[in-house]
């Protein structure tokens, strides 16, 4: 649920809203998450045409208990008959919206038309053919925010910064080649690493030796009591 963008509650028309419904509803309208409210099997109510029948109702008494700025739209629909199920799609796509904003890798640190430089190395520790994924997102989220990419190796960096007629916006380097790169940028360039963006996006660290990533844990654990840890692994290993 918590990277949800759209929820999509369906809802037995023949009995109504239950209270682990209401519980759904209520943990949805906390993370503003906008809701669509699927009141399934309306076939098989007398009143299959109207709203939603006697789960209508429900669903309106379960509302009043919302916190204030829920996004729900409710429909009626058969899985049975196919009944508005084109209208479910639509509603969804309504509702998606007013969802928040995801997090962004590297988009919200550029303009468009900006140009960022990323050094990326191709060692005998690399995968053959391709990059590895963090410097593929990193790509693509540039491209998505219409900013210019411009990659290359260590011993091409120092040439490349030269040939631009403005300093880059950015640099983002891998971080076994961080010293190195740092002694090529101009200080007045921010730089920054593949492995520091992928922790900006995912709020923890991303990258680090599962030693010192551990005792770090432990010392924010000392301060701050329980804590969610995410670990990731990185796509290859190096090679001596």
């Amino acid at each position: 649920m918590r990277r949800c963008d759209v929820a999509m509650l369906v809802v037995d028309a023949t009995r109504g809203v239950s209270d682990r419904d209401c519980e759904l509803l209520s943990a949805f309208a906390e993370k503003a998450m906008p809701c669509v409210v699927a009141f399934n099997k309306v076939d098989l109510l007398a009143a299959g045409r109207d709203t939603c029948g006697e789960g209508g109702a429900a669903f309106e008494d379960a509302a009043l208990k919302l916190p204030e700025g829920a996004i729900v739209r409710k429909i009626a629909v058969s899985a049975a008959t196919g009944m508005n199920v084109r209208e479910l799609r639509e509603s969804v796509a309504a509702v998606a919206g007013h969802a928040k904003p995801a997090r962004r890798l590297i988009a919200d640190l550029v303009n468009p038309g900006d140009v960022v430089v990323l050094m990326i190395p191709i060692d005998s520790s690399a995968p053959k053919g391709r990059i590895i994924l963090p410097q593929q997102m990193v790509l693509r989220d540039l491209l998505d925010a219409h900013a210019a990419a411009l990659a290359c190796q260590p011993d091409e960096l120092a040439g490349l910064l030269g040939s631009l007629a403005r300093p880059p916006k950015l640099v983002v380097t891998d971080s076994q080649a961080f010293s190195q790169v740092a002694a090529i940028v101009p200080p007045e360039v921010p730089l920054t690493s593949f492995s520091i963006l992928m922790a900006r996006l995912d709020g923890c660290g991303y990258g680090f030796g599962g030693c010192g990533f551990g005792f770090g844990v432990g010392v924010l654990a000392s301060h701050f009591g329980d804590l969610r840890v995410r670990g990731a692994g990185c796509a290859y290993l190096g090679v001596q």
